[in-house]
């Protein structure tokens, strides 16, 4: 299964997002995941007792590798700056609106709306925007180079491995 953006099971209370750059990006990782998993069962193509299984998976087990590939991208401080960032109520939002496009990117419509932005929000996201984590994140898209996606394209396989039956 080739799944490198991955897919977060919602809740009836719609997407939530808390925690570091990291962790969103891991959310991000497995909503895209979860998204193509409930594809294939749909499809048929994966029996449920593996489907069962990998939707038992956790999002968490993807922070170890976006943290190293984070380390690796940004310096401590812009890491801290991005964390800060993501903590902030802007960043909050600008994450909840990451893993709703996720959905629209699947070809499956998001559980809410996208969220409106404030004029100080939208101020808030430029400004980080142009800081050199911003830049690194936003512009760069360190976490989408070919090596990277690999990264987290081995993790997620890795996950999946632990599925089969032995």
């Amino acid at each position: 299964m080739r799944a490198v953006v991955l897919f977060l099971l919602l809740l009836a209370s719609g997407v939530t997002y808390a925690g570091s750059t990291a962790d969103f990006f891991a959310q991000g990782a497995y909503t895209g995941m979860q998204l193509s998993l409930a594809d294939a069962e749909k499809q048929g193509k994966i029996p449920s007792t593996a489907a069962f299984c990998l939707k038992a998976l956790k999002h968490s087990q993807l922070v170890p590798v976006i943290e190293s590939l984070l380390r690796t991208s940004l310096t401590a401080d812009e890491l801290t700056k991005s964390d800060a960032f993501y903590s902030s109520g802007a960043g909050q939002k600008i994450a909840k609106q990451g893993l709703l496009q996720i959905y629209a990117a699947k070809g499956h419509t998001p559980p809410e709306a996208m969220p409106a932005f404030t004029a100080k929000e939208r101020n808030e996201i430029n400004t980080f925007s142009i800081t050199k984590a911003g830049t690194k994140l936003f512009k760069e898209r360190v976490l989408e180079t070919p090596a990277a996606r690999k990264a987290v394209s081995d993790k997620i396989q890795e996950m999946v491995q632990s599925c089969r039956p032995r």
